[in-house]
Order: structure tokens, then C-alpha cells, then sequence
């Protein structure tokens, strides 16, 4: 039943009125580090990761459009989600994507604008975004959980040192694509690895809709492994992808593999494995994790700017 209903999930139709997503992704280039991920979500049955392309592509119906200046406008794009606009007919200037499990990403170069979509998107569990951009997105009506600095960053060129096997099959490091029958032990990851970011409980995060998310990503060829001794001990997802570039998360190594190079020649080869075809490679580290800022920097990334994370 996994397999069809992840399968399912992940080849369902986008629903929607017509939008001409043009503006909107003209907008979202402005600040193109910052909205990798979002030009994933407007990608997202368009693009593929290394997994072989679906027999049928999935049907693509975008939003709605933008209405009058001052009146945020919803645009429904899939099933994870929503994008809600801010701006004259035709030329957003701002907006946010709310997905339906709680993240908000707010962007655009008007705050008033930001402030307004944000308003119409609903409670928010998780804000990121650039810092100005998640100001203008907060209502202020309840404290939140955490509130921290994080920093972009960026890879555009291939990382030294790495040595890429073919498409599906492992790297120097033993890098490979998760398996669908590795859904739980991978869930398992993201859910620790969730929880020690965000200082809360795993069990927080270990629901039935992270799995069927994991599965969807394992299916389409996002979700990459290191397995040493029968364990999981590197893991990385290329969550959003389009023409623009990739962005990863839950970047997380096993406690005791870290500092011993593991994470280094993974990382290298992914990012040299994703390089091959897309133009950039995007992450978001909280400042305060030396560690990991030191093993991207030590990769070959290099800073695109701040970020905020706000959590509830």
C-alpha cells in the first residue's frame, strides 16, 4: 500500500485556475539564492531527480491570478500547497507560499505587500526566508518557539576532489539513492535530525505525513544515503529542483561519523552528481553550527546572505 499511495501522491494532477506563471517566476529570480525552493515547488512535475521519468508526466494547471494591487490573491498549485500574491494584475511584487503542512516562505520586494499575503495564508508552524521578508511575514499575536539566524549558501561550480559514479549508482563516498523499502529508517533520520535543529522531540515530526513526503522524494529520486555496517550514516535530500538549481535539506551525518570526512566526500559528490545538470546548489545552516558551516565552506560553498528561521 506504500508504494501506491506514495506513487500516487507523487504523480497526482496540480489543481488550480490558470495563472501565467511568468511574473511569478520573474519575481522569485529577483533574489534566485533565496528562491530555489520556491522555483521547485512551481516546478515540481516538471522537473525529476535522478529517479527514471514517470510513464505520463503529470498534468500541470497553475494558480490563480494576481488580483488588483492591495488584494492578495491565492493561487493553488498543488497538493502541498499555495502561493497567495500581492500586486498589480499581472505584476506581483510580493507574496507568500504557505505549505499545508505549516511552512511559509515569504518573498517579494514589498513588505506591505508581504505582510498582507502573509495575513491571508493562515497559522504559520515554520517562517524562513530573507530576515526582512520574515519581519514583514509575522503577525506578532503569539511568541514563537525559536527564533534564529540562518545563512544561505551557495555551490555553482563542481567541487574539487569529486569523483561521481553513474546516475543511480554509488559515488567514491558510497553516496547512493534511498530505496522505497528504507522509507521508516530514513524517517527516522529526518525526524532526529529535525528535532536537533529545531530543539524539540522527534516525535514531534514522526507522522504519517513525513512519511508519505520521504516516500514521494524516494520515488522521485531527491532522497540520498551513505549505508556503512547496515546503518544509515549520511543523509541528504535534493527537496526542490528546477532549471534554476537544487536545494538541499536534512543534511545530517551520524554522531559518530561526524568530524571523520564522511559527511565531506558525500556532500562532495552530490553536489557534484546535481552540478551535472543543474546550475547551482543551495542550503540553509543555522549561523550558530560552526560544524557545519565549516564542512560547506570546506565543500566549496560560499555565502548567498542571511536567513531567518522562526519556529512555533
Amino acid at each position: 500500500m506504500l508504494v501506491e499511495d506514495v506513487r500516487r501522491d507523487a504523480e497526482s494532477a496540480w489543481s488550480g485556475t490558470a495563472l501565467d506563471r511568468a511574473p511569478l517566476v520573474a519575481l522569485l529570480r529577483r533574489d534566485l539564492d533565496a528562491n530555489v525552493y520556491l522555483l521547485g515547488v512551481l516546478a515540481r512535475g516538471q522537473t525529476q531527480g535522478d529517479a527514471p521519468a514517470p510513464r505520463s508526466a503529470p498534468s500541470v494547471a497553475a494558480g490563480a491570478a494576481t488580483p488588483a494591487s492591495g488584494a492578495p490573491g491565492a493561487a493553488p498549485l498543488t497538493a502541498d500547497g499555495e502561493f497567495r500574491l500581492d500586486g498589480p494584475a499581472g505584476q506581483p511584487t510580493a507574496g507568500v507560499y504557505r505549505s499545508h503542512a505549516g511552512l511559509v516562505v515569504p518573498f517579494g520586494t514589498e513588505l506591505s505587500g508581504i505582510a498582507r499575503a502573509a495575513r491571508q495564508s493562515g497559522a504559520a508552524r515554520l517562517v524562513v526566508g530573507r530576515p526582512e521578508a520574515v519581519g514583514a511575514a509575522l503577525s506578532g499575536e503569539r511568541p514563537p518557539r525559536l527564533d534564529r539566524q540562518q545563512g544561505l549558501y551557495r555551490l555553482t561550480s563542481t567541487p574539487g576532489g569529486a569523483r561521481t559514479g553513474s546516475a543511480g549508482g554509488p559515488e567514491s563516498s558510497g553516496l547512493r539513492l534511498a530505496r522505497l523499502d528504507e522509507v521508516d529508517e530514513v524517517c527516522a533520520v529526518v525526524a532526529a535530525m529535525q528535532a536537533e535543529e529545531l530543539a524539540t522531540d522527534a516525535a514531534r515530526f514522526a507522522t504519517d505525513g513525513l512519511r508519505a513526503r520521504i516516500g514521494r522524494l524516494i520515488l522521485e529520486g531527491r532522497t540520498y544515503i551513505v549505508r556503512e555496517r547496515g546503518e544509515i550514516t549520511f543523509h541528504a535530500s535534493a527537496n526542490a529542483q528546477s532549471a534554476d538549481g537544487a536545494q538541499l535539506e536534512a543534511v545530517w551525518t551520524a554522531p559518530e561519523r561526524r568530524g571523520k570526512g564522511l559527511a565531506t566526500r558525500a556532500l562532495t559528490d552530490l553536489s557534484a552528481r546535481l552540478l551535472r545538470r543543474l546550475p547551482r546548489v543551495v542550503l540553509g545552516v543555522a549561523t550558530v553550527n560552526t560544524p557545519a558551516v565549516r564542512l560547506y565552506e570546506r565543500v566549496g560553498f560560499q555565502s548567498a546572505g542571511p536567513l531567518r528561521l522562526v519556529s512555533y
